[in-house]
C-alpha cells in the first residue's frame, strides 16, 4: 500500500530557520524604534500644540489687563494643566513709548525640556497717557490707536524717524 505511494515531506531546514531569525533579529528593533519615535514626536507635537495655546492665553490676559507691567512672572499653571509652567518678560523696545512682552510655556517630557515663545509689542504707559487714551493693544504704531488685545504679529511699518 505504501510502496506504490511515493511520500515527499517539504518544510524548512535548520539553516533556513536560522536565516529567518536572524532577519526578524535585525529588523523587528528597527522598526519598533521607527514606531516609537513617530510616536513621541506626535505626543511633542500635541504638548507644544497646547504649550503655544497657553501662551497666547497668558499673553492676551497680559496685555488687556496691563499686567505685563508688573515686571517678570514665573508660575506653573497647576492642575488644570499639570507639567506646564508660564514665564512673562517685558523689556522696551527700539521705538520710544513701546514694549515687547514675551510669554514663554514650557513644560518637561520624557526628561527634555521644551518650549514655546510667543511676543507683541505693546504701548508703554506713558505713550498711552501722552496721547490721551488709557487703552494699550497691540498691532499700534505708537500713535496711541490700539488695533486689538492678543495679536502676535506686528509691523511698524514706515513710522521710523527719518523715513
Amino acid at each position: 500500500m505504501a510502496s506504490g505511494i511515493r511520500r515527499t515531506q517539504r518544510g524548512f531546514t535548520f539553516v533556513e530557520v536560522l536565516a529567518g531569525m536572524l532577519f526578524m533579529a535585525i529588523v523587528l528593533p528597527v522598526a519598533i524604534e521607527g514606531i516609537s519615535l513617530s510616536h513621541r514626536v506626535g505626543v511633542v507635537a500635541d504638548r507644544k500644540r497646547e504649550a503655544g495655546r497657553l501662551a497666547q492665553m497668558i499673553l492676551d490676559e497680559a496685555v488687556a489687563t496691563g499686567t505685563w507691567r508688573d515686571g517678570d512672572q514665573n508660575q506653573e499653571f497647576g492642575e488644570d494643566w499639570p507639567g506646564y509652567r508660564w514665564h512673562l518678560t517685558s523689556v522696551d523696545w527700539t521705538e520710544t513709548g513701546l514694549s515687547e512682552v514675551t510669554a514663554e510655556v514650557t513644560f518637561n517630557l520624557l526628561g527634555r525640556d521644551y518650549g514655546v515663545a510667543l511676543t507683541t509689542i505693546t504701548e508703554t504707559e506713558d505713550a498711552s497717557t501722552d496721547s490721551g487714551t488709557t487703552e494699550t493693544g497691540t498691532g499700534s504704531s505708537g500713535s496711541g490707536s490700539s488695533s486689538g488685545f492678543g495679536s502676535t504679529g506686528f509691523s511698524l511699518g514706515s513710522t521710523r524717524s527719518g523715513s
